[in-house]
């Protein structure tokens, strides 16, 4: 068993619908990926580890499946759907879990994607950044 967790970082300017994320776009990635997903949990940032501290991340999905090749095979040919989904809840693109292994995967390929990367086409700018 694996979890994929998607993390949105709490910003000064985060927009983030709760209620369009829980009812729209998670049963969507549910539909999508079939009995691959085995079950997923949404978190909604409440507050920091500090009184009176805003939440680190605003909100975050874990996604759970029976391995990476599952996941990949159920949720790569649906995850343009699924990104283009993303506008509809928020404007800040989520962080995953997996970012850093991912950054040494890039730095290794001379900043080239590689293919276990399900629906990318490109990295972003700030992944590029962040991985050189």
């Amino acid at each position: 068993m694996i979890k994929v967790s998607v993390m949105y970082p709490n910003k000064s300017d985060a927009r983030f619908d709760h209620d369009y994320y829980r009812n729209k776009h998670m049963p969507l990635v549910k539909a999508r990926m079939g009995d691959a997903c085995k079950y997923y949990t949404i978190d909604k940032g409440l507050a920091g580890g500090a009184p009176g501290s805003p939440a680190t991340y605003v909100g975050m999905c874990h996604i759970f499946a029976d391995s990476v090749e599952s996941f990949q095979k159920s949720f790569g040919p649906h995850a343009k759907e699924i990104m283009a989904d993303i506008a509809n809840y928020t404007r800040h693109r989520a962080g995953h879990a997996d970012q850093r292994s991912r950054c040494r995967e890039m730095k290794q390929r001379g900043g080239k994607l590689p293919s276990s990367w399900p629906g990318l086409t490109r990295p972003s700018t700030s992944c590029l950044r962040k991985c050189r």
